[in-house]
């Protein structure tokens, strides 16, 4: 369980940074 809410939240901060380059 806590390993799947670090992977959704890394990937939403991912994709957060990534957002303004796309």
């Amino acid at each position: 369980m806590q390993k799947t809410l670090s992977a959704i939240f890394l990937f939403t901060t991912l994709s957060a940074n990534a957002a303004p380059y796309i």
